[in-house]
């Protein structure tokens, strides 16, 4: 979970290119840094989508 808003999207995509193991990255749109810590409406979308992950 992540955003091209937040700190530093690529390297979050370059450690996704070498990581050896089975990930996906859902990118949301215009959610910076510290939304995904203070705004309810992102944290909760961040959160859903993590347990779905989980879940599934």
């Amino acid at each position: 979970m992540h955003s091209e808003a937040a700190a530093i999207p690529q390297g979050v995509k370059a450690f996704l290119s070498g990581f050896a193991g089975e990930a996906t990255l859902q990118m949301l749109e215009d959610v910076t840094q510290f939304d995904f810590y203070d705004n309810p409406e992102d944290v909760t979308r961040a959160a859903d989508a993590m347990a779905e992950h989980f879940r599934g």
